[in-house]
């Protein structure tokens, strides 16, 4: 085999593991990206949770053609599932307060005006952020920043179908505000190893739906080291 060639592969062998530890240290895959902005626009094309008990995280910028994010998970009698809120930090969002409906027909019928068709047959709840905490937050993989809220919980009254919808709330006006948005459902790490193949191109539609309020996260900075040691490499089997 050529030699430059094996210098060449032991260096692109390093590089992975010097990434690969850095990631985990980060835990860049820790949640299970669902969507960035792309789809589950309705109870029909709700898109699903693959377990109530392991992390994923949704994007969805809530507008009047596009409202709500729908998402559905299958869910256990008594086991809380955690859920949590943030948005971008630019200063359209300063004030922002996105809200998330719970909704099964193991639920009291919604009392809370909503900016989505709610069918007879569901009851429900609503989780807002309004009265909650909110934080500077920092994502050192993905180089994104937001005003993320506290954790917020949910313990099924059943075992089934829970359908969970992230959206703008309606103002006091009967307006609903353009709003970009963020949910994490669970919180225990799902990473698979198919899910690398996702990283980078889902890194790339993180930052470009957080518009301005993003920094060189490591995810940047892998792939440019990258490139640098490829470059490096190339050189060296040269040699």
């Amino acid at each position: 085999m050529n030699r430059g060639f094996i210098r060449l592969a032991a260096l692109q062998l390093c590089f992975f593991i010097i990434a690969g530890t850095a990631a985990f240290a980060e835990a860049p895959w820790h949640y299970k990206v669902v969507t960035v902005n792309s789809g589950g626009r309705t109870m029909q094309s709700a898109l699903t949770i693959p377990d109530a008990n392991r992390a994923s995280i949704a994007y969805h910028h809530a507008r009047l053609k596009s409202p709500a994010l729908w998402l559905k998970v299958e869910a256990e009698a008594g086991e809380a599932i955690s859920l949590r809120m943030g948005v971008p930090m630019l200063d359209r969002y300063r004030q922002a307060r996105p809200s998330v409906a719970v909704l099964s027909p193991h639920l009291p019928k919604l009392a809370e005006e909503v900016p989505f068709t709610v069918p007879e047959s569901m009851g429900g709840l609503v989780l807002s952020t309004r009265l909650l905490d909110s934080e500077q937050y920092r994502d050192t993989y993905t180089g994104v920043l937001s005003w993320r809220f506290e954790e917020m919980r949910f313990v099924p009254p059943a075992s089934g179908t829970y359908y969970i919808v992230a959206y703008s709330p309606i103002e006091e006006s009967g307006a609903m505000p353009e709003m970009k948005l963020w949910l994490t459902v669970g919180k225990g790490s799902m990473f698979r190893f198919s899910d690398l193949l996702e990283v980078l191109p889902n890194n790339i539609k993180i930052q470009a739906f957080f518009e301005s309020a993003v920094f060189p996260g490591q995810a940047f900075l892998s792939s440019l080291f990258m490139i640098l040691l490829t470059l490096a490499g190339i050189l060296v089997a040269a040699l």
